[in-house]
């Protein structure tokens, strides 16, 4: 067999190697780009969903925070009116829970007249009875603000891990593409490497098909190269 015929015979088969190449890095490219285009589209629905949660919250917080503004308009209201031990004896309960059948009441003075109050009945002087209510109506200001306050540092913090999640969704798509653009995998760059020498392989071959010699396999090859280039780049 003569060195041309070898070379006739190997640049066939390093042209059919680079056909079977190309069609195989083809596939796995397309394969890569469907799949970023189903997982870009879970991604989309996923933040959008986010999204939704995060309108609720904020939704929540604002009701939250409108209603807790009634109460305590309506319980500075209600304290505002008080102005007399016996008023004060009236609120007091409401915000202490007294048992059953017992009542409260402020002592103007201690006499010797058997006292009108049962035993269990709460009593204090009259003239704590309204600094006492009053502690009382803010102390229960505070606890429905607190309350309202805890809630909603919950709902941010569900707000904040929202918004976590859709910049963690949108920067793993945003990965997911750049690998697609850079030709995917170490395996995807291997194949193209070896693309690029059944090019060179082919191109060796027309040309010791056109002239016989070493130049014309040569630039044959360099031509192969040349044009492989364009194609997977």
């Amino acid at each position: 067999m003569t060195t041309r015929r070898k070379l006739e015979l190997a640049g066939a088969g390093l042209a059919a190697i680079a056909l079977v190449i190309f069609f195989v890095q083809w596939l796995n490219h397309r394969e890569q780009i469907i799949r970023a285009e189903e997982q870009e589209k879970a991604a989309k629905e996923q933040i959008s969903e986010r999204e939704h949660d995060i309108a609720v919250l904020q939704q929540s917080i604002k009701d939250r925070d409108t209603q807790n503004a009634r109460e305590i308009a309506a319980l500075q209201q209600q304290i505002a009116l008080v102005r007399t031990p016996q008023q004060a004896a009236q609120v007091i309960p409401q915000y202490i829970p007294m048992p059953q059948g017992q009542t409260f009441g402020p002592l103007k003075e201690i006499t010797n007249t058997p006292p009108t109050f049962k035993p269990g009945d709460f009593i204090l002087p009259s003239e704590d009875a309204l600094p006492l209510a009053q502690t009382l109506n803010k102390c229960k200001q505070d606890q429905v603000s607190l309350g309202t306050c805890t809630k909603d540092l919950s709902d941010t913090n569900n707000q904040l891990e929202a918004r976590t999640m859709q910049f963690k969704l949108a920067q793993d798509d945003a990965d997911r593409w750049k690998k697609v653009a850079k030709g995917g995998s170490a395996w995807a760059r291997t194949l193209k490497l070896m693309g690029y020498a059944a090019c060179a392989g082919g191109g060796a071959y027309l040309g010791s098909r056109i002239q016989t010699g070493t130049v014309a396999p040569t630039a044959g090859a360099a031509t192969g190269v040349i044009g492989c280039h364009f194609v997977l780049k």
